[in-house]
Protein backbone atom coordinates (compact mmCIF):
# COMPACT_ATOMS: atom_id res chain seq x y z
CA UNK A 1 0.00 0.00 0.00
CA UNK A 2 1.52 3.16 -0.98
CA UNK A 3 0.80 6.41 1.28
CA UNK A 4 -1.57 9.17 0.80
CA UNK A 5 -0.33 12.49 2.21
CA UNK A 6 -2.03 15.84 0.75
CA UNK A 7 -0.43 19.09 1.73
CA UNK A 8 -1.74 22.61 0.71
CA UNK A 9 0.30 25.89 0.87
CA UNK A 10 -1.21 28.94 1.20
CA UNK A 11 -4.67 27.96 -0.46
CA UNK A 12 -3.19 28.45 -3.89
CA UNK A 13 -0.86 25.18 -4.19
CA UNK A 14 -1.69 21.53 -3.72
CA UNK A 15 0.55 18.15 -3.55
CA UNK A 16 -1.06 15.23 -3.52
CA UNK A 17 0.36 11.53 -3.06
CA UNK A 18 -0.87 8.45 -3.45
CA UNK A 19 -3.28 9.50 -6.14
CA UNK A 20 -4.65 6.08 -8.04
CA UNK A 21 -6.91 7.40 -10.90
CA UNK A 22 -7.76 11.07 -12.14
CA UNK A 23 -11.49 11.16 -12.73
CA UNK A 24 -12.10 14.91 -14.20
CA UNK A 25 -10.42 18.17 -14.47
CA UNK A 26 -12.00 21.45 -14.49
CA UNK A 27 -10.96 25.35 -13.60
CA UNK A 28 -13.47 24.94 -10.57
CA UNK A 29 -13.36 21.29 -9.99
CA UNK A 30 -10.87 18.33 -9.86
CA UNK A 31 -11.69 14.94 -8.88
CA UNK A 32 -9.14 12.03 -7.93
CA UNK A 33 -9.04 8.35 -6.64
CA UNK A 34 -6.72 8.11 -3.89
CA UNK A 35 -5.45 5.24 -1.49
CA UNK A 36 -7.94 6.97 0.86
CA UNK A 37 -11.09 7.41 -1.27
CA UNK A 38 -12.46 9.14 -4.04
CA UNK A 39 -11.08 13.43 -3.42
CA UNK A 40 -12.60 16.35 -4.57
CA UNK A 41 -10.93 19.67 -4.89
CA UNK A 42 -13.29 22.94 -5.50
CA UNK A 43 -11.64 26.79 -6.29
CA UNK A 44 -10.96 29.01 -9.41
CA UNK A 45 -8.60 28.88 -11.78
CA UNK A 46 -7.50 25.31 -10.89
CA UNK A 47 -4.47 23.78 -13.17
CA UNK A 48 -2.84 20.47 -12.93
CA UNK A 49 1.05 21.71 -12.79
CA UNK A 50 2.39 17.93 -12.94
CA UNK A 51 0.40 14.67 -12.57
CA UNK A 52 2.46 11.49 -12.36
CA UNK A 53 0.59 8.26 -12.80
CA UNK A 54 3.53 5.77 -12.19
CA UNK A 55 4.42 7.17 -8.96
CA UNK A 56 0.61 8.33 -8.10
CA UNK A 57 1.83 12.30 -7.20
CA UNK A 58 -0.42 15.26 -8.55
CA UNK A 59 0.22 18.80 -7.93
CA UNK A 60 -2.68 21.50 -8.33
CA UNK A 61 -2.39 24.84 -8.65
CA UNK A 62 -5.03 27.86 -8.27
CA UNK A 63 -7.43 29.33 -5.62
CA UNK A 64 -8.28 26.29 -2.99
CA UNK A 65 -12.13 26.70 -1.65
CA UNK A 66 -12.92 23.08 -0.22
CA UNK A 67 -11.80 19.43 -0.09
CA UNK A 68 -13.84 16.80 0.53
CA UNK A 69 -13.45 13.16 0.51
CA UNK A 70 -16.10 10.40 -0.36
CA UNK A 71 -17.20 8.16 2.91
CA UNK A 72 -15.48 5.12 1.63
CA UNK A 73 -12.25 3.70 -0.04
CA UNK A 74 -14.56 2.06 -2.58
CA UNK A 75 -14.17 4.13 -6.41
CA UNK A 76 -17.02 5.38 -7.39
CA UNK A 77 -17.50 6.42 -11.03
CA UNK A 78 -16.80 10.15 -12.04
CA UNK A 79 -20.58 10.96 -12.91
CA UNK A 80 -22.20 9.70 -9.78
CA UNK A 81 -19.51 11.63 -7.86
CA UNK A 82 -19.96 14.72 -9.53
CA UNK A 83 -23.40 14.69 -8.64
CA UNK A 84 -22.87 13.56 -5.25
CA UNK A 85 -21.06 16.55 -4.35
CA UNK A 86 -22.90 19.27 -6.03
Amino acid sequence: MNRHTLIIENRNSVSISGVKKADSFSPCEIAVYTEEGDLLIRGDELTVEEFNEAKGNLKINGRVDSLSYGSGKEHIPDNFLSRLFR
